[in-house]
């Protein structure tokens, strides 16, 4: 969690707010800061199980917002960025990196990976139903831009990054990886879309063509995905 290195740099002089939906991975982040003696009240973090779309804080709460892996992903990307401005103390143009004002995140190509396009390829051609690729709104260098420039912030910066994941994963066990993180998607709820005999032959076509797919990747019997990731850091003026 980046909250933690945060809390390291800031020291008991600042104040860091961890926002997370997962309560399995604040455990392990409060542990880890509970080890360090960062937890709030006598260090800078505090950890909140919460929506970031639920929360309210004053305009002008933080000197920095950062988010990790988590915007592309949220419904309304322009309220999002809209809402975190708010919170930002105003007077980052041009004003270096004390000034404040700072938003910094990341977003995915689209698809991130070619299995997950392939079952959005499949939902279409096999059943009329389009879904939309979370990752798609801020898909690319120019889309990260456009959407940071909408929301008023100045100073943009997006560099594009690539880095293959060499964790070692056989075909059979990536493939059913993928399956099931598309077939439990909040953004294609299979269950809700389809008749169950229609899930399993989904299933057994995406199956197949992943099989074929990942094959071209395989290096030393496991399959390597090219990721390519978007830093994102803009100010409010």
């Amino acid at each position: 969690m980046v909250a933690l290195p945060l809390a390291r740099a800031v020291g008991r002089a600042g104040r860091v707010v961890g926002l997370d939906l997962s309560g399995g991975m604040l455990a392990v982040a409060r542990a880890k800061a509970q080890a360090e003696g960062l937890m709030a009240p006598h260090g800078p973090l505090e950890l909140v199980e919460q929506d970031a779309d639920v929360a309210a804080f004053p305009p002008g709460a933080f000197d920095a917002i950062t988010c990790s892996a988590a915007l592309p992903f949220l419904p309304d990307t322009p309220r999002s960025l809209a809402t975190w401005r708010d919170w930002l103390r105003p007077g980052g143009a041009g004003g270096g990196s004390g000034s404040g004002g700072l938003l910094a995140f990341n977003a995915f190509a689209a698809p991130n990976t070619p299995e997950f396009g392939i079952f959005l390829r499949l939902l279409k051609d096999r059943h009329g139903i389009e879904v939309e690729d979370p990752c798609a709104r801020l898909g690319s260098e120019e889309r990260c831009g456009a959407a940071m420039a909408a929301a008023g912030f100045v100073d943009v910066q997006v560099t594009r990054e690539e880095f293959d994941d060499t964790r070692p994963r056989p075909l059979d066990a990536f493939v059913e990886g993928w399956w099931r993180q598309c077939a439990g998607s909040p953004f294609a709820p299979l269950d809700a879309l389809l008749r169950p005999e229609q899930v399993e032959a989904l299933r057994v076509e995406f199956v197949a063509q992943a099989t074929a797919s990942a094959a071209q990747r395989l290096v030393g019997g496991s399959v390597v995905n090219r990721a390519v990731t978007f830093v994102v850091t803009g100010r409010r003026p």
